[in-house]
C-alpha cells in the first residue's frame, strides 16, 4: 500500500492471497512493516530501523533478513 498526498491508503497489488494453498510458501518472502519507498529500508517513524529488514522497491520480497 501507498498513501496519496491527502493520506488516502491504496492498495497497488495483492502479494499473496489467503485462500492459495501455497500462501504460506509466498508469504515468507514478504515482511510486513514500513519500508522507505526509494530505498527499501525498513522505518522506525521517519528513519531508517535499527536492524531492521531491507526489500526489494520493485518486487516488495525481502532483501536482507534481520541481523
Amino acid at each position: 500500500m501507498r498513501s496519496n498526498a491527502d493520506g488516502v491508503l491504496i492498495l497497488d497489488r495483492v502479494l499473496c492471497q489467503d485462500k492459495d494453498p501455497e500462501y504460506r510458501t509466498c508469504a515468507k518472502q514478504f515482511e510486513r512493516g514500513r519500508f522507505d519507498a526509494t530505498t527499501g529500508q525498513e522505518l522506525d517513524g521517519f528513519k531508517p530501523k535499527t536492524n531492521g529488514v531491507q526489500i526489494d522497491v520493485a518486487t516488495y520480497k525481502l532483501a536482507s533478513k534481520k541481523s
